[in-house]
């Protein structure tokens, strides 16, 4: 027996595994697309994020530095800039130590310890806490100043977010207000 094949039957065949094929290709370039358009979606909203927290970072009065456990700087506002001197783009991505933006007394012969990097070693020795300390600019000159340091995590990093601020001005308002007291 001999079986003899229908040229009609095999373009019909022919015809439907082309149209099978042809549709597998197109559902799979939709979900491709699709896939697409949710990464570029997914892109704009992490930039819109990321414009937002750096707009609240440069917007916010005291000065704001965020330091990873490795001691590199992630973020310095532009409040920090104004205050120490330094640009952003000089101190981001660099360890805080190399910049000695802070010297607190420390009580043992007028030596001086860095309050930020104390936080590492110590965390909670701030707290959130208010500590004076002595800011360093850039050109050497040195402004009294209040540093919190806090402890935050992103996922399983750890991170200090130190909120700065120069209160010279305060300080000089409460000398004229002793001042002011003493003559009368």
């Amino acid at each position: 027996m001999q079986s003899s094949v229908n040229p009609q039957e095999l373009l019909d065949l022919a015809m439907v595994v082309s149209l099978v094929m042809t549709i597998m290709v197109l559902v799979l370039l939709v979900a491709y697309l699709r896939h697409r358009a949710g990464r570029r979606r997914a892109e704009r909203a992490m930039d819109r994020a990321q414009a937002y927290i750096g707009t609240i970072l440069d917007a916010a009065v005291p000065g704001i530095i965020v330091v990873n456990e490795d001691g590199v700087v992630e973020a310095f506002n532009l409040a920090a800039e104004r205050m120490f001197g330094y640009g952003a783009f000089e101190i981001v991505g660099r360890k805080i130590g190399a910049f000695k933006l802070f010297a607190a007394p420390s009580g043992n012969g007028g030596e001086h310890k860095d309050p930020f990097s104390a936080a590492f070693i110590s965390p909670t020795a701030n707290g959130g806490v208010g500590v004076q300390a002595l800011g360093c600019r850039k050109n050497g000159s040195k402004f009294p100043a209040e540093l919190f340091v806090s402890e935050g995590r992103i996922g399983r990093r750890r991170v200090l977010v130190g909120v700065v601020q120069d209160t010279s001005a305060r300080k000089k308002a409460e000398e004229t207000a002793r001042e002011e007291l003493t003559r009368t």
